[in-house]
């Protein structure tokens, strides 16, 4: 995985390997010594960085969004053929434009306070 990211990096930016064997190297042991649950773990949580990419681009373009966790992973991973693809279903992401007849989109939203919210260090 490392090797195969290193070389898009290598082709994409026009940088020698040479040059990013520092890099290759730092990767590699900081991943290879996670046990393959930590891994999973690793993995899940770096689609939230995507997820939240997404999300912020699609109400760039004004269309609604919706993480959903508590799904059922085995489903959604035989539905989709994931497991012939090595890959897991972590994150659900409901996409599209909302009904002008759906009422409740006019509701003030029920938020945290800020004081509730953040805690200042």
């Amino acid at each position: 995985m490392v090797d195969d990211y290193l070389k898009s990096v290598e082709n994409t930016r026009g940088i020698a390997e040479k040059d990013l064997k520092g890099y290759s190297d730092f990767m590699k042991s900081k991943l290879m010594q996670l046990s393959d649950a930590e891994k999973e773990a690793w993995t899940a949580n770096q689609v939230y960085l995507a997820l939240g990419n997404v999300m912020t681009i699609a109400a760039e373009l004004e269309i609604d969004t919706c993480p959903m966790e508590g799904f059922e992973t085995e489903k959604y991973n035989e539905i989709l053929s994931l497991n012939d693809k090595n890959l897991n279903a972590s994150v659900v992401l409901a996409v599209g434009y909302r009904s002008n007849e759906d009422e409740t989109q006019h509701y003030p939203k029920v938020r945290k306070s800020t004081k509730e919210l953040f805690t200042h260090i």
